[in-house]
């Protein structure tokens, strides 16, 4: 077991102390109020996780030669029998997952009140009717931390809970995790966990402020290679963006990473943590490797969600714009937070052009227009138009319950 001392980690990171200097005073970010920070811990999480990444570099992890498939169960139900209002998202289902039958997960843990990091690993074995962690540690109790649909393995960014024997509390700033494939890829993370929102809540004004300034940096990028927008032909994408729905972009990755029944549950009360907050201190927390490696079951991949196929189209209707692999990820470690920025932007633009060769121009001043946009761009232009707004063409199909509920969390973030 490593100790890293905070006084230690000033002196390796060149007089940097772990110790943060909250903010000065409250302030209104996107109808989300930012409290005073006097009361919380004053632990720079960003200092800690630059640490925790030095100190489980060179790190062994071991495996298993063999793998097992288990079931994820996701509830619908609660303790009582009751169903669960969100449960029209999910309800009572059974994922297969394909895995190691046992893995070691180095872990970084972090007392938020001295600010102390301890290297400590756990064992994770697949048994009947899902997992379990081993921890042989006599003063601590690693577990995974519950959800509102159950207990559930989210690979690298699974949230801890760590239980002490004692006063002490402490927070997961890192852990590295080897990628189940035929080569011992290792990825380091910062889990999000309910103590990084309950303590941290700085980071959420960190995450804020990088998506504002990747949002500049795009539109500039933009500009400097004068991209002419699709939607208003004679004019360029940033003059569109910046008059029309700049301000959603940014948006984005909070509806995209807040998981669909954490939100209802939230709707409904029964759970008191709001997801929509969460990239924001994934962002605050991790910077530009936020979200690297994320890709949903339909191949929608980094912080925007960005599929292949759509950044493949983007390239032919803007030529030059974005980079020539697709398949990376846009807004990932590779291509960065500001081209997927940049993609999402002209996305946007190239589904605008759609709404306004079906509406016209009166479209513009419709106060459903931001909606519309962003349920095309969830779940593509065709079902929109189908559901609200009487494509011409004939319609099969309405839009899926997965963009209903994206909706609901658009509006929640920027009610009409």
């Amino acid at each position: 077991m490593k100790v890293l001392p905070c006084v230690l980690v000033g002196l390796f990171l060149v007089g940097i102390s772990l110790a943060a200097e909250p903010p000065p005073q409250a302030e209104e970010t996107q109808g989300f109020r930012l409290v005073s920070f006097s009361s919380y811990s004053r632990c720079d999480i960003g200092v800690a996780v630059s640490s925790a990444r030095e100190m489980l570099e060179g790190v062994e992890a071991r495996h298993s030669k063999e793998s097992s498939r288990y079931y994820q169960v996701y509830l619908s139900t609660d303790k009582n029998g009751k169903e669960r209002k969100e449960a029209r998202w999910a309800g009572t289902k059974k994922r297969p997952v394909r895995e190691y039958v046992w893995r070691e997960i180095p872990l970084v843990l972090m007392n938020i009140s001295t600010c102390e990091l301890t290297q400590h690993t756990v064992l994770r074995r697949i048994v009947q009717g899902g997992f379990v962690l081993d921890d042989k540690s006599e003063d601590l109790e690693i577990r995974v931390e519950g959800r509102s649909y159950g207990t559930i393995w989210n690979g690298y960014n699974t949230p801890y809970e760590v239980v002490s024997s004692g006063d002490k509390r402490f927070v997961v700033v890192g852990n590295l995790w080897i990628a189940y494939s035929d080569r011992k890829e290792y990825k380091f993370y910062a889990p999000f966990s309910r103590i990084l929102y309950l303590e941290f809540p700085y980071l959420r004004l960190a995450g804020y402020e990088h998506l504002e300034a990747d949002l500049e940096s795009a539109l500039a990028e933009l500009d400097r290679l004068k991209v002419a927008s699709r939607a208003f032909p004679g004019r360029t994408v940033a003059h569109v963006a910046r008059e029309y729905f700049a301000e959603d972009i940014a948006l984005l990755p909070q509806i995209e990473h807040a998981d669909p029944q954490e939100f209802l549950a939230f709707l409904s009360g029964s759970v008191t943590m709001n997801p929509l907050l969460r990239a924001h201190y994934i962002l605050g927390a991790m910077g530009e490797d936020a979200f690297e490696g994320t890709v949903s079951k339909a191949g929608a991949q980094g912080l925007y969600q960005i599929w292949p196929p759509t950044c493949r189209l983007l390239r032919e209707r803007y030529p030059k714009v974005l980079p020539v692999n697709c398949r990376a990820g846009m807004g990932s470690k590779i291509h960065s937070h500001i081209v997927g920025m940049m993609a999402a932007i002209l996305l946007y633009d190239n589904n605008l052009k759609e709404v306004l060769e079906v509406r016209g121009a009166s479209a513009l001043s419709d106060p459903g227009l931001m909606q519309w946009l962003a349920g095309m761009y969830n779940g593509g232009p065709k079902r929109v138009f189908c559901e609200f707004l009487k494509y011409p063409k004939g319609c099969r199909t309405k839009i899926r319950l997965e963009t209903k509920i994206y909706l609901e969390k658009h509006a929640f973030l920027k009610p009409q």
